[in-house]
């Protein structure tokens, strides 16, 4: 179990100029925007206007900070999204935002399509992970959760993430905080489907 500690993040331009986002974790290492294989970031989003596009790429979106952000997909009806609630959808689409109450932070999780695949859910109790994905890591996105596998400790804060990737870890969220489970896999395994 290993701490990504927010603190240790660079922020840098969106692909296409119009935020900021900070890497938690991208592999292969050296990968670019163009090439990662997966990816997890905070996006600090100060105003409405378009999202990047990210060709062959799924992406899984979660506000966790600020009151929400309303995505169009081309022509269709907008859809709001609400703090804590994943929503996964394609990087190749168009897609136009909207602020709903001022600015917010959000999470992303992409992988690429054929490579691989993911899943991200809320942890609202302490859980127990027996059997985590090859790939797992534990993001607390408001207030704070412990962590305890048989080799380590940890405490989270805000923006913190810890990888837990293929270790039994207790989760326990203190009361009132947004705590968010990612799984990746290979796509060809089919574990996490492809949200």
């Amino acid at each position: 179990m290993r701490l990504l500690s927010a603190k240790d993040r660079i922020a840098r331009p969106w692909k296409n100029g119009g935020g900021v986002t900070r890497d938690v974790a991208i592999a292969p290492p050296d990968a670019n925007l163009d090439t990662f294989d997966w990816r997890i970031s905070f996006a600090d989003v100060a105003s409405d206007g378009p999202f990047s596009t990210f060709a062959n790429v799924d992406r899984t979106l979660t506000v966790v900070t600020g009151e929400g952000i309303a995505l169009r997909f081309g022509d269709d009806e907008e859809r709001a999204l609400r703090r804590g609630a994943p929503f996964a959808f394609t990087g190749d689409a168009a897609v136009a935002s909207r602020l709903l109450a001022g600015p917010i932070v959000d999470l992303n999780v992409m992988t690429r399509r054929g490579a691989m695949s993911h899943r991200v859910r809320r942890v609202e109790a302490p859980e127990r992970l027996r059997t985590p994905a090859p790939l797992a890591f534990v993001v607390c996105g408001a207030g704070a959760c412990a962590l305890s596998a048989p080799t380590r400790r940890l405490a989270l804060q805000l923006y913190d993430v810890a990888d837990v990737s293929g270790e039994a870890a207790e989760i326990t969220p203190e009361p009132g905080a947004l705590v968010l489970l990612v799984e990746i896999v290979m796509a060809q395994s089919g574990a996490a489907g492809g949200s």
